[in-house]
């Protein structure tokens, strides 16, 4: 039980700023236009709107007068409580001052100059492509995965022949997405598939078909339906990546820069 509160709580008293260099008192301690300013900041509450201010400093100054009478009381652990808040002041500090330091430096105009000159990292080269593929996995037997080579070497046959990959494609690819596309792949971008599905999409003339090829897939014939082009990403696309980019940049050059400021010394022996 607190002892005896109203030696502590002589007065909570709430005046006026106008006239006084206090807002409210409790007891001999004075809580000044500044502080409660800074309280209501704290608070998210505007200056300029008075209606709540009032009940807001009552609250503020019976929190004071609480936390006085109960360390009359002597039965909070005090050490534990300052290395509570120390260590969320401690980070308090180091955020906002990364959150004002990143955001000077990382603007508008630093991503649109990043952009700027680093556009080549931006373009990526891209072909259109169709393919027929008949499946195969690591459970087959020899004679079917030599059947799935006799299919698939029979579908070339009739492409060269002069039948429709896009009929073909319909009616005997194992890819049934693409398969009712006509094998349609659209824009595939280099480096994105298979190394040797690659090389062949990238390697072949407008209007060609390959020859068979195997991937961990299976077997497929690739057609590709326009020829390969680089395309640049706008900045609108990227923007958003280069901002991520260069506020973890200039966080990290300002935190190797800021440890540097002070010698660490660990003294491990002390912990066993």
């Amino acid at each position: 039980m607190i002892k005896n509160t109203m030696s502590i709580l002589i007065a909570v008293l709430l005046v006026g700023c106008s006239d006084s260099d206090y807002v409210a008192k409790v007891d001999s301690q004075r809580i000044t236009p500044e502080e409660f300013s800074t309280y209501l900041k704290v608070k998210g509450v505007q200056e300029d709107r008075p209606e709540n201010k009032a009940s807001i400093l009552k609250q503020y100054a019976q929190g004071v007068a609480l936390e006085k009478a109960i360390l009359g009381e002597d039965s909070v652990d005090l050490a534990e409580i300052n290395q509570a808040v120390s260590d969320y002041r401690r980070n308090m500090i180091v955020s906002r001052y990364f959150e004002s330091f990143i955001n000077d430096r990382v603007t508008d105009d630093s991503v649109k100059n990043y952009f700027s000159n680093h556009a080549s990292e931006y373009e990526e080269e891209r072909v259109h492509v169709a393919h027929i593929l008949i499946r195969t996995n690591s459970g087959m037997t020899e004679d079917e995965i030599q059947k799935v080579k006799t299919d698939i070497f029979e579908i070339h046959s009739k492409l060269r022949a002069g039948e429709s990959f896009e009929e073909l494609a319909k009616s005997r690819s194992d890819d049934k997405i693409s398969g009712k596309k006509g094998g349609d792949l659209g824009w595939i971008k280099r480096g994105s598939i298979s190394p040797i599905f690659s090389s062949s999409a990238f390697s072949t003339k407008s209007g060609a078909v390959s020859d068979p090829l195997l991937t961990e897939y299976g077997y497929h014939i690739v057609k590709v339906l326009e020829e390969p082009k680089v395309i640049r990403k706008s900045l609108d696309d990227v923007k958003g990546e280069i901002r991520h980019m260069l506020k973890a940049k200039a966080k990290q050059a300002e935190l190797d820069r800021l440890l540097s400021v002070y010698d660490i010394e660990l003294n491990l022996a002390e912990l066993e």
